[in-house]
């Protein structure tokens, strides 16, 4: 482990989250706002504890690895946590960081001092976690909603990504909303779906709570 970092099993006092999903450096408040509303439990949680706990949003993956590899450097004492789109099935679970290595287009390198704690998925992408809650979509999107568009599958990690965009524009096409549109209904969504729901139907979602609950000292 790298010098003057303590993880390991003890309770931390600073997290962040480097997420992959803004819109750019100036625009990316409505996408930081939703991810803290959908990790506001953890949020809660932090307060309760006299932890900091932040979401920061990047427009593209690779800046969120510069950024996570850039903070771990300038501050070891805080648990990093870099969170970006899967964008394919993950063959074993929890295994991020080998699942990064071997994809093409990232090839990224785990960095020192790190394990996998540090490294979660949104399994395929983030749409996928709007699947897992079909009833705050119908309640966003109101009058028009389709909702038999969206499918069945249980594990909402078993859509394949390229399904995601089709079938939301599908549900959403005669919605009195609109039709989906990533940029200005993400954010939206984000904080309008139920989390427990989606850690039932998202395995790697629940890993990110479950992890990040022990960091923090378990619920006990």
């Amino acid at each position: 482990m790298a010098e003057g970092r303590y993880w390991g099993d003890a309770v931390v006092k600073r997290i962040l989250l480097y997420i992959e999903g803004g819109r750019s450096q100036s625009k990316d408040e409505p996408m930081r706002k939703g991810f803290s509303t959908f990790f506001g439990s953890l949020k809660e949680m932090a307060d309760e504890r006299g932890i900091s706990l932040r979401c920061i949003t990047f427009q593209a993956r690779g800046h969120a690895y510069e950024k996570f590899c850039y903070g771990l450097s300038r501050d070891p004492e805080t648990f990093h946590v870099l969170l970006v789109d899967s964008e394919a099935p993950v063959k074993e679970f929890g295994k991020c960081w080998k699942h990064l290595k071997e994809r093409a287009g990232d090839e990224w390198e785990c960095p020192p001092g790190v394990t996998e704690e540090n490294c979660h998925f949104m399994v395929q992408a983030v749409e996928a976690w709007f699947f897992a809650d079909p009833d705050a979509l119908a309640n966003y999107y109101k009058q028009g909603f389709n909702k038999s568009a969206l499918g069945s599958r249980n594990n909402v990690e078993d859509i394949p990504k390229g399904e995601h965009i089709p079938k939301l524009e599908a549900a959403t096409k005669a919605a009195q909303k609109g039709r989906y549109h990533k940029t200005d209904h993400a954010p939206e969504l984000l904080a309008a779906i139920d989390p427990v729901k989606v850690r039932r139907r998202a395995p790697h979602c629940d890993r990110i709570f479950t992890t990040l609950e022990n960091k923090m000292g378990g619920n006990g």
